[in-house]
């Protein structure tokens, strides 16, 4: 697998992501929409780094190296835990709302103000 399908399929699951997030009024649908975008981010951080690395790091692994090798994997991991955390704070909300509305359409939500 060769960098540029990694970027094509990232970019797919972006595009898919930003078409779902701007077309739909359900809230939990925006949500999962937010998160191909976020996993599509990850994907192609991680194919970078996958994929760029000098193989001079590669053959000289030290301590100093080790950080360089996995950075984009460590970027990785904390986009997902930004991206759960997220999610968790955002179903609160949609429980909330659709609790005091029961709805959960994008278009009730400025009628939260009280």
């Amino acid at each position: 697998m060769t960098l540029e399908i990694i970027l094509i399929f990232s970019s797919a699951l972006f595009s898919i992501g930003i078409f779902g997030l701007l077309t739909r009024k359900n809230i939990v649908i925006t949500l999962m929409s937010l998160e191909l975008i976020f996993n599509s981010v990850v994907l192609s951080v991680v194919g970078f780094n996958r994929y760029s690395l000098n193989l001079a790091i590669m053959s000289d692994v030290s301590v100093d190296n080790f950080f360089g090798i996995l950075s984009g994997n460590i970027l990785g991991i904390f986009i997902i835990c930004v991206a759960a955390g997220e999610t968790a704070l955002a179903l609160a909300m949609v429980l909330a709302l659709g609790k005091f509305k029961s709805t959960v359409e994008l278009s009730d939500l400025s009628e939260m103000k009280n």
